[in-house]
C-alpha cells in the first residue's frame, strides 16, 4: 500500500468533509429547503443522484419513445470536449462551456486481480466562495460496475471535499476505507483562488460484479461567471498487497534459530 490512511473518523450520514485548508469536519444531513446556512456545501450532490439515475434508465431501455423528449434537457448537460482537456499526465474538466455538467471516464479491466484497489490522483480549484443557498461548481468521482451499481468516492467544492457521500441506491463505501493524502496540485492555468488536490486509492466495492469497473469525474458548473476546474491523472487498478514470501520466510528462520539456542 502505498500510504497509511490519515483520516480515520467514521463518515457521518452524508460523509465526511475535508476543507480547503486541510481541516475535518462532519456534518449532519443537509436541509434542502434552504433553511439550513450549510446549503453551499457539495449541494450539487443532488444534481449527480439524479445523473445516476439517468444512466440506469438509458442502460435499462426504459428512455425511449415519449421518454425521450422529457430526458432531453438532462442528458444535454453531458460534454466531453472542448471543456474536457489533456495537458500532459492529467485530464482537465473545466467551467464556463455552456453545459452544466461536464463528464469523463476512464474503464479500468479488474478481471483476474484479487482484491483490486483503484489509484488516482485528483483535485478541484475554484475563485468561488461559500454563500448560503448557493449551488456551487462541484467535482465528483465514482464508480461504476457493468450492472450499473455505483459508488460514489467523493464530491469537492469551495468548501472542501466529502469523502464517500450516501445516496439512496447506491454501493455504500466508508471514509475508513478511502486511503488518501494531501499533494501539491499541477501548476495549471489560469491559478484559481482554492485548490485541493489527493493521491487516493479506494478498493472496489465487494458488491461490484463483472470485470471491469468505470470510473467516473463530473464537473458540475453553476453556469455562473466563477471559473472552477477538476483534474485527474495516475489512473490504475492493483491488488492488495499480500505479504512478502521472502520476509516470511526470513522471520520463520530466525524463530527456529532463536529456539535452537535458547529452548534447550
Amino acid at each position: 500500500m502505498r500510504f497509511g490512511n490519515q483520516d480515520q473518523k467514521q463518515p457521518d450520514q452524508v460523509g465526511e468533509e475535508d476543507g480547503p485548508s486541510g481541516g475535518k469536519k462532519l456534518f449532519k444531513q443537509l436541509k434542502l429547503d434552504g433553511s439550513d446556512s450549510r446549503i453551499s456545501t457539495p449541494c450539487a450532490l443532488v444534481q449527480f443522484f439524479c445523473l445516476i439515475w439517468i444512466r440506469k434508465l438509458i442502460r435499462a431501455g426504459m428512455i425511449r419513445n415519449g421518454y425521450e423528449v422529457m430526458f432531453a434537457a438532462a442528458l444535454a448537460c453531458f460534454s466531453i470536449a472542448p471543456s474536457v482537456l489533456a495537458q500532459g499526465a492529467f485530464t482537465i474538466l473545466q467551467t464556463g462551456s455552456g453545459q452544466a455538467l461536464v463528464s469523463d471516464q476512464e474503464v479500468l479491466q479488474t478481471g483476474g486481480i484479487t482484491s483490486p484497489l483503484i489509484q488516482f490522483d485528483f483535485g478541484f480549484a475554484t475563485d468561488e466562495t461559500l454563500a448560503p443557498g448557493v449551488f456551487l461548481d462541484s467535482f465528483t468521482v465514482s464508480f461504476e460496475d457493468a450492472s450499473s451499481n455505483v459508488a460514489i468516492v467523493a464530491t469537492a467544492d469551495a468548501s472542501g471535499v466529502v469523502w464517500a457521500p450516501t445516496s439512496p441506491g447506491s454501493v455504500g463505501l466508508t471514509g475508513a476505507q478511502i486511503q488518501r493524502q494531501t499533494i501539491t496540485p499541477p501548476s495549471l492555468t489560469p491559478v484559481l483562488a482554492q485548490s485541493m488536490a489527493y493521491s487516493v486509492e479506494v478498493p472496489v466495492p465487494s458488491a461490484f460484479t463483472g470485470s471491469s469497473v468505470t470510473v467516473f469525474f463530473d464537473l458540475f458548473d453553476n453556469q455562473n461567471s466563477t471559473a472552477s476546474r477538476g483534474w485527474y491523472g495516475n489512473l490504475l487498478v492493483t491488488s492488495v498487497p499480500e505479504p512478502q514470501t521472502g520476509m516470511l520466510a526470513s522471520i520463520g528462520l530466525g524463530l527456529l534459530a532463536f529456539k535452537r539456542k535458547f529452548g534447550r
